[in-house]
């Protein structure tokens, strides 16, 4: 459709549109025409286009914060991988050195001095 047919169409749309809060949350949105045919779809297309560009804000602020959220995770998982490697690596370099082997050591010492104490 050429812009100017659908500046038209828009135009004519707009005349026989209302809008109005009939409750807090509750909005009412008429359309009225000469005859029905057509009614019922032209006025479900502009209630559904209403209430996306409602939601669009949210929509974005959500889509935002969700971002924002799995990059921080993301990270964050990235670092424990890290950190969890690196532990890896510590225990298998210093294997004897771990509070279990230490305990056994302990353990084991206290059971030599009592035989031999």
């Amino acid at each position: 459709m050429p812009p100017v047919e659908a500046e038209r169409v828009i135009r004519d749309i707009s005349s026989r549109l209302s809008v109005s809060q009939a409750g807090k949350d509750f909005l009412k949105i008429e359309l009225t025409a000469r005859y029905p045919e057509g009614m019922k779809s032209l006025l479900e297309s502009v209630s559904n286009h209403f209430i996306e560009q409602l939601l669009a804000p949210e929509r974005s602020s959500i889509q935002d914060s969700s971002e924002f959220l799995s990059f921080h995770i993301d990270k964050r998982r990235a670092e424990l991988d890290q950190a969890e490697s690196a532990l890896a690596e510590y225990s298998n370099e210093f294997s004897e050195v771990t509070p279990e082997m230490q305990s056994q050591s302990l353990s084991r010492l206290a059971s030599l001095k009592q035989k031999f104490g």
